[in-house]
């Protein structure tokens, strides 16, 4: 029997060994793993009654808060892909890569909302706004629909080679291209890192030898303890 390796597993396991273990703090807001899976459990149901389906887009524009790790859970475990954007880029850069990747919905930090309004009107693909702290116009409110959405939603078969998220080039000599990385991708390099032993070369005791891959992995990281 073919088991799909996909880091999906690691809130599984972590809901059943350290349910009230605190798992993440952001500024006042403190969630235990049962906490912070309910929410993404519920940001799940949120998206489909939003008509997110399998395969689609949901682009995010976020520094390191607790709503975008909440979507490397929430929007993998419907089957839909995450599509995190470099917030320091312009309002047309990020424009070009929702576009690009075709995203259905887009969550924004309030921070970048005024730049990404000044570029709403060559968004034609996007047909949901999030503001993901706070209440802004035109914007809908992430925690208001989350309250309101039930923990229960569809979950989709998962196969380790479907495409997981969409990870976005810094476009330094050209546009920006999209790199696609699937759910197997995303599991050996969190667990890669996590197994490499980091010790000093033997031709300089200063050295460090640096874990393969990239940030990203340190997300679903957390949850694999």
């Amino acid at each position: 029997m073919k088991v799909s390796l996909t880091p999906l597993e690691f809130s599984r396991r972590a809901r059943k060994l350290y349910a009230d273990r605190e798992a993440v703090v952001d500024g006042d807001l403190r969630l235990s793993y049962t906490q912070f899976f309910d929410r993404c459990d519920r940001w799940s149901r949120a998206l489909q009654d939003m008509g997110v389906a399998a395969g689609d887009r949901v682009a995010y524009i976020a520094p390191n808060t607790h709503a975008l790790l909440e979507s490397f859970y929430a929007v993998p475990q419907i089957g839909a892909v995450l599509v995190p954007i470099n917030y320091r880029l312009t309002g047309y850069e990020m424009a070009y890569i929702i576009n690009h990747s075709g995203a259905k919905v887009l969550c924004a930090h309030p921070d970048y909302i005024d730049e990404l309004d000044k570029v709403r009107e060559e968004l034609p693909l996007v047909e949901q706004f999030v503001a993901l702290d706070g209440q802004k116009e035109g914007w809908l409110d992430y925690d208001a629909l989350l309250s309101k959405a039930d923990p229960d939603f569809d979950a989709p078969a998962i196969d380790e080679d479907d495409v997981i998220t969409i990870n976005y080039t810094s476009g330094t000599t050209a546009r920006p291209k999209g790199v696609m990385l699937t759910h197997r991708n995303v599991w050996v390099n969190s667990t890669a890192t996590l197994a490499y032993p980091c010790r000093p070369l033997p031709s300089s005791p200063r050295s460090r030898r640096r874990p393969p891959g990239s940030s990203r992995s340190t997300s679903y990281m957390a949850a694999k303890r």
